[in-house]
């Protein structure tokens, strides 16, 4: 049976002709990368244009805050200007604001008594 639900939610949408092979001019001036499809939330859209890489976001809205687009975005740009820079890196850095989050988020260290399921329940119950 078929569901509703997104089967490819994010999509990577690969316009890379090749080298000669293709001008975006033949069609006119690029004014919008933008193209939608009611089963994906997340197209990230990538086009090489007169020797530049052109990469835009096209997103639901309504499942995604602005600024965790925005943040999200600028991680993914990050690093790939890394692998630009540096093609034999072994790992990928984080800014550190982004690892301070990260490191804030996930501490969840708490003191737990030891006691039993059922002295949980009376607490609970009282």
């Amino acid at each position: 049976q078929m569901t509703p639900k997104a089967v490819m939610p994010i999509v990577f949408t690969s316009m890379l002709a090749g080298a000669g092979a293709f001008s975006w001019e033949q069609l006119g001036s690029l004014r919008y990368i933008h193209a939608r499809t009611p089963q994906v939330y997340l197209d990230n859209v990538v086009i090489e244009k007169n020797g530049e890489l052109l990469i835009s976001w096209n997103y639901v809205e309504e499942l995604f805050d602005v600024d965790v687009i925005e943040a999200m975005f600028s991680q993914f740009v990050d690093l790939l200007e890394q692998l630009v820079k540096q093609s034999d890196i072994t790992s990928l850095q984080m800014k550190e604001s982004d690892q301070t989050l990260i490191k804030q988020y996930n501490e969840t260290t708490e003191k737990i008594p030891s006691t039993t399921l059922y002295q949980l329940f009376t607490d609970q119950v009282k």
